[in-house]
């Protein structure tokens, strides 16, 4: 997806990052037990991203980030809220009321 952007500072940027990110989801994905179910999370970034809406991906892009990852950096002592610009979607927390 990065590439796919055609911006050179964000190609450049994820490969900076990209050997914390694999490691980050080796760790998130020795914890799930439905390999098939990760997987399938990423149905709807696809079709977000195929679609050409901006604002349906930058939608799909968050939940996911905020719904995986965010287990991830909770475990980590980490607050999953800080992980996205503020306006883009943030899941209620676990466990928290409607």
């Amino acid at each position: 997806m990065c590439e796919l952007s055609g911006n050179l500072y964000i190609v450049e940027m994820f490969d900076h990052l990209a050997a914390r990110l694999q490691m980050a989801i080796t760790l998130h994905d020795a914890a799930v037990d439905d390999s098939y179910g990760v997987a399938h999370s990423h149905i709807e970034i696809l079709d977000a991203v195929q679609s050409g809406d901006e604002a349906a991906a930058v939608e799909a892009v968050g939940s996911h980030v905020l719904t995986t990852v965010g287990d991830l950096v909770r475990r980590m002592g980490g607050d999953p809220a800080l992980l996205l610009p503020p306006g883009v979607h943030r899941a209620p927390e676990p466990g928290a009321g409607a």
